[in-house]
């Protein structure tokens, strides 16, 4: 039988003892999440081009030298073959463009890349994500009181009210800033947040306003993950997510799910 030793003035835990509320506190944490945000949009957009033309040319290679191959076979005992020399040259010309534009993309993603300040998110608890969303709200209506009878339906106020509250949950939620020279800075306000905003194009504004919705819900697929080898888990996880959390005013962010493509961001791996 094994014997608990415990030390000196520290009696082994036990019912009388046992402090639930020191043990959460020693035992809970909470999930960080990070997310970049380019500001070199400039380079972004021309990478977006960059990118199409450079798979056109890709499968414009892959047919060529399908050609040639189907040509080499059925001309072996040829010396002269016009037709396979016109493909060669062809081959040659298309991977000359890829290589020059593959170096072109290679220059856009740095200058992307040094362009990028990443915010650095601590999640909290659903009732204060709930909080945070409904205040922001309420601070939304009082400062744009022409927005009083709008409907949910308006576009523009649905707009105007999730861009508030978004900037209310970074200033909230952020935790500090990387810059790209490695340096850490203070996470910005509300207005900082703000200005940030302003100086995304939409594609950026949806990757971040969905990078947000999805760090700060709590996700259950982790712990679904974790139950699934233990008996009788069920790891009721409620998911709190931005329109939820706001019950008492309506919804207030609706979840950015991008049908078109998040931007050049996504093409920097």
């Amino acid at each position: 039988m094994t014997q608990h030793v415990t030390e000196p003035g520290h009696p082994e835990p036990g019912p009388d003892n046992f402090s639930f509320e020191d043990y959460l506190e020693g035992k809970s944490t909470f999930p960080v999440f990070e997310h970049t945000a380019y500001l070199d949009q400039k380079s972004g957009a021309e990478l977006g081009v960059l990118d199409e033309d450079l798979d056109t040319l890709t499968r414009q290679l892959g047919a060529v030298e399908g050609q040639a191959r189907k040509r080499v076979e059925s001309s072996a005992n040829s010396f002269v073959d016009s037709v396979l020399d016109d493909l060669n040259e062809q081959k040659e010309s298309l991977e000359a463009e890829i290589q020059k534009l593959s170096a072109r993309r290679d220059e856009l993603c740095k200058k992307i890349i040094a362009s990028g300040i990443t915010l650095v998110f601590q999640v909290k608890t659903p009732e204060e994500l709930g909080t945070v969303t409904r205040e922001a709200t309420r601070q939304f209506h009082k400062e744009n009181p022409n927005y009083k009878d709008a409907s949910e339906n308006d576009l523009d106020y649905i707009t105007a009210r999730s861009r508030y509250t978004l900037t209310a949950q970074i200033a909230h939620f952020c935790a500090e800033v990387k810059l790209p020279d490695g340096r850490t800075v203070p996470a910005p306000t509300r207005s900082g947040a703000d200005m940030l905003l302003r100086r995304l194009i939409s594609s950026e504004t949806m990757r971040l306003m969905e990078s947000v919705g999805n760090g700060l819900s709590a996700s259950r697929d982790w712990a679904d993950r974790i139950d699934a080898g233990f008996p009788g888990g069920s790891a009721d996880v409620e998911e709190v997510g931005m329109a939820e959390a706001v019950a008492e005013d309506g919804p207030v962010m609706e979840r950015a799910t991008a049908d078109d493509h998040h931007g050049p961001a996504e093409r920097l791996v």
